[in-house]
């Protein structure tokens, strides 16, 4: 029997219990993205700054929901010292992003389901 898709609202509604996570990284043309969980699948946005408007995204690319770690392909080179924002989108069901389309998650506490990280050349050096 093959699975039944999830409508888009179940879809937001059953990602609003994801997580996502991106350490300080270096500067470059990918970012990292060390842990994604979206149990719908969705996608990870990459924008400049804090802010909020369309033309400030740099990357974007689509997690199925069994997919945990990857890396986003940016436009523009993140920058030394910098700070930039990773945000967690539900796909509206093509795997292509969108932003008047796909809608950011908001999770169960009414927050955006999004993670700030810094372009940093002085990361620690991690052992083991």
């Amino acid at each position: 029997v093959a699975p039944v898709a999830l409508s888009f609202s179940q879809a937001q509604q059953a990602n609003a219990s994801g997580a996502l996570d991106v350490p300080d990284q270096f500067p470059g043309l990918v970012a990292f993205i060390s842990r994604v969980d979206l149990p719908a699948g969705g996608f990870v946005v990459i924008r400049k700054g804090a802010t909020s408007t369309p033309s400030d995204i740099i990357g974007a690319i689509f997690f199925d929901k069994d997919t945990r770690i990857g890396n986003v392909d940016l436009s523009e080179p993140t920058v030394d010292g910098q700070s930039y924002v990773a945000q967690a989108w539900t796909d509206d069901g093509d795997a292509q992003f969108s932003t008047t389309t796909d809608k950011i998650i908001i999770k169960i506490d009414g927050t955006v389901l999004q993670i700030p990280f810094k372009a940093t050349k002085d990361l620690p050096e991690k052992k083991g």
